[in-house]
């Protein structure tokens, strides 16, 4: 078996926020949730080494780092595979609570269980997914079980209507913070919403802004990209959009 430095490897970091002792039962749980969540994901990106192992757990609060571990370097990268995972979780986890389009597949809804029932159950104060020292890109707190629940029990007509009502009408914009008007190398997702690109930027929680792609630019609902750009009016006016899952 190949050896691999695991020091170097990406990660992932799953936080259970709480003062009580943890199940083992509901962390393995979730720990296998995310792993088989992963792997999919990874197979659909054509990297059917790719798995997670854990790598540290900390105590106080349950944090563990789960490293990518992989057979071989191959396309995507494990660093894309693993980006792209947590965005598009972020993504499926919005979608679960009537905040963003989308459908939540059986295997996906396991996932999404992991997560919400550490809280609902009142085992801990939120569960957090994301990278060691970066932005939280799935975070599962009271606030987002009760959406998830009522998302359920809303039959999908309304559950579209919430999401078409949840973006910002044009008059209703607000320019992005001046350290994200010229975005350089950011990442984030595309969505068509009712033939009107938005983008969902990496790092700030979901906010869904206007697009504009640029001459030549063009754009793939619910890809994510790697953009140049800048905040012009009242959307973000792309140069280039580089494709990376």
């Amino acid at each position: 078996m190949e050896q691999h430095d695991h020091a170097k490897c990406p990660a992932i970091e799953v936080t259970i926020e709480t003062k009580q002792i943890v199940p083992a039962s509901v962390a393995g749980e979730l720990l296998e949730e995310i792993a088989r969540g992963f792997e999919r994901h990874a197979r659909g990106k054509g990297r059917r080494d790719l798995r997670l192992g854990v790598r540290r757990v900390d105590i106080g609060s349950l944090i563990m780092e789960l490293a990518v571990i992989g057979a071989a370097p191959g396309a995507p990268s494990a660093e894309v595979v693993t980006r792209s995972f947590l965005v598009a979780t972020g993504e499926l986890l919005r979608s679960a609570q009537g905040l963003a389009p989308g459908t939540v597949r059986k295997s996906d809804a396991r996932l999404i269980d992991a997560l919400r029932d550490p809280v609902a159950d009142g085992l801990a104060d939120r569960v957090i997914l994301g990278r060691r020292g970066g932005a939280a890109e799935a975070v599962v707190d009271r606030e987002a079980v009760r959406l998830i629940d009522a998302s359920r029990s809303r039959p999908t007509a309304r559950s579209e209507v919430r999401v078409s009502r949840s973006l910002p009408a044009p008059d209703d914009v607000l320019p992005p913070p001046p350290a994200r008007r010229e975005l350089r190398g950011a990442n984030g997702t595309v969505l068509d919403v009712k033939g009107r690109w938005y983008v969902r930027l990496e790092g700030e929680g979901g906010v869904l802004n206007p697009l504009e792609p640029g001459p030549g630019v063009a754009v793939v609902d619910e890809a994510v990209y790697e953009f140049d750009g800048s905040w012009e009016g009242r959307s973000y006016r792309i140069r280039t959009a580089r494709r990376i899952a």
